[in-house]
């Protein structure tokens, strides 16, 4: 498992998956569609359980400018 510490607040836009794991490809082909693919951007993925003990998984990429 790798774990990733941001120094700054990021700004990231998600796309929740309908279910987990099948639903993760879907969440990423949903998010590409919403937000234009660019190679400076960074993409990854966002789990964690909710109080039901479900597994919600996220879609997520970093805010390539403030604009």
């Amino acid at each position: 498992m790798e774990i990733i510490k941001f120094i700054n607040d990021k700004l990231v836009y998600c796309v929740t998956a309908k279910s987990f794991a099948d639903g993760i490809v879907d969440a990423h082909k949903t998010l590409n569609k919403q937000i234009p693919v660019k190679h400076n951007r960074n993409y990854f993925g966002i789990a964690y359980m909710n109080p039901k003990y479900e597994i919600i998984y996220k879609a997520a990429v970093e805010e390539s400018s403030p604009e």
